[in-house]
């Protein structure tokens, strides 16, 4: 039953945020820089692209209708992580950190959140971790599913933490589907 309304809850803030997710805002990586190494940063910082702009605006539209529908759902009873959250995952690797856009922490489990405000149109790709992003102007490309994004970060957690609560990975989406597709990571 918990299973069914949380799918629910997640279905409806899908839908709410295709609707209010603005299109603009500033990426914030100051939050992970050095802070020894922020003076000389700020005077060659490369400038925000528009890609970075949207994004960021997704990601705080989520996060604002994550903590109004958390609230309704568990009250005070979570804990909704307020920015980014960067992981070393992986040591030595070319690609060693992580970003996790929210972590939520709730009485039925802990949920690692990526949030992707794309334009155009998505669908299934040919393999099970990629889709397929159409943009306005009817250019096709493959793109990593965020599904897939988040497998590695969820399956570190499951490394790090105890077995308390289920660790999910979840995806929220700002974009026009082309067809529902529901995957497990």
């Amino acid at each position: 039953m918990s299973g069914l309304l949380l799918l629910l809850a997640l279905g409806y803030l899908g839908y709410r945020l295709s609707k209010l997710a603005p299109r603009t805002r500033r990426r914030a990586w100051g939050r992970f820089r050095d802070p020894a190494a922020t003076a000389t940063a700020t005077t060659t910082a490369k400038p925000v692209t528009r890609a970075q702009a949207s994004g960021d605006a997704g990601e705080a539209a989520v996060h604002a209708e994550l903590h109004r529908v958390l609230s309704w759902l568990c009250g005070e009873n979570f804990h909704l992580h307020k920015g980014a959250v960067l992981i070393h995952h992986a040591p030595g690797t070319a690609f060693s950190t992580a970003e996790i856009d929210h972590v939520v922490v709730a009485p039925f489990g802990i949920f690692v959140i990526e949030t992707k405000n794309w334009s155009g149109t998505i669908a299934p790709g040919a393999h099970r971790d990629e889709i397929v992003r159409t943009g306005q102007d009817g250019v096709a490309e493959v793109r990593r599913s965020p599904l897939a994004q988040n497998r590695t970060k969820v399956t570190f957690l499951n490394e790090k933490l105890p077995r308390v609560w289920p660790i999910e990975g979840l995806a929220v989406c700002n974009c026009s589907l082309a067809r529902i597709l529901v995957t497990r990571s």
